[in-house]
């Protein structure tokens, strides 16, 4: 397809979506903390915050091998003032306070004061990880449809969906008197998703209406182009409408993966849409085969026009 990006694979767009859901996990853990009465045993945003080391953790592998090599990951610290080494950083203090968030709660529970800390410094580095790909995005400044302004609030209420989707998850896994509790991020999530939708929907239509024609067509890949299964069948109707009509019925506990793949869904089309603007006289961003044929035939055109004016 004409100008499709390259930027990024399907491994950064695993490691955006898990990197995020797992800094919500961990900010939906201390707002739980903060806000419900918990037993000592089997509390929930411990468990929280181990879910959001593991799952920030993998999306950490997935960019370790997205770029490839080795050795060009640990370089990715070495550039302070790029958007990538900001969330390496990020990544990386999220992985340590994430970690001493789970052994001060469930470890060594009397550690209270470690327990403050570490939630302090993970919620700050959190906010980084949900913040970043937008930005991250909005670098590739050839790119009209990936823009910050738009992408960051989204980013950040998209993570919030997958975060409250975990919490789910993890609070209906344990034993406890949680119905309330159920009760209430099942409200969350629903309040979550139809606001990711409208920020969704409304990015998109400003996209349309933009006047660079290469947003234009960004947005016309998801609505009406080779994107629009991604993104009317998994973003709109399998991650906000299946589990819109599944919280009212009681398989309502299956509502939280389909909010999860909406999350996923949502940075799929995203990163997928981005086309680059196009230069004049070049209607790909990299050389396609029959314009490699064409120029080497001009060339071999060009070598005997000369070839014969020398002769002469």
């Amino acid at each position: 397809m004409e100008r499709r990006q390259r930027i990024w694979g399907s491994l950064a767009v695993g490691y955006f979506f898990l990197a995020s859901v797992g800094a919500g996990c961990l900010i939906t853990g201390l707002i739980l903390d903060w806000w419900w009465a918990f037993p000592e045993d089997g509390r929930p945003p411990e468990w929280l915050g181990l879910c959001g080391l593991v799952l920030a953790g993998t999306g950490g592998m997935l960019l370790l091998a997205e770029l490839g090599q080795k050795m060009r990951f640990p370089m990715v610290f070495l550039r302070p003032r790029s958007v990538m080494s900001l969330g390496a950083w990020a990544l990386g203090a999220f992985l340590l306070f994430s970690f001493a968030y789970f052994l001060a709660g469930l470890v060594f529970p009397g550690w209270g004061g470690l327990r403050m800390v570490a939630g302090a410094g993970g919620c700050i580095a959190a906010v980084v990880l949900v913040v970043y790909p937008g930005l991250e995005l909005g670098e590739a400044r050839g790119r009209p449809f990936w823009q910050p302004a738009g992408l960051v609030p989204l980013w950040v209420v998209s993570s919030a969906v997958g975060g409250v989707a975990v919490g789910g998850l993890v609070v209906a896994a344990l034993d406890g008197p949680y119905a309330a509790l159920l009760s209430a991020l099942q409200a969350w999530g629903l309040f979550l998703s139809v606001l990711q939708l409208i920020f969704a929907a409304g990015y998109v239509l400003g996209m349309l209406r933009s006047g660079v024609r290469e947003a234009r067509e960004s947005a016309e890949m998801l609505v009406r182009g080779p994107l629009k299964a991604w993104f009317w069948g998994g973003l709109i109707f399998l991650g906000h409408v299946i589990p819109w009509i599944l919280l009212v019925t009681p398989a309502a506990g299956w509502a939280w993966a389909f909010f999860l793949v909406g999350v996923l869904g949502l940075r799929h089309v995203v990163v997928a849409a981005g086309l680059s603007l196009a230069l004049p006289g070049n209607r790909h961003e990299y050389p396609e085969e029959e314009e490699l044929a064409s120029w080497a035939a001009r060339l071999e055109e060009a070598w005997a026009r000369q070839s014969q004016t020398l002769n002469l």
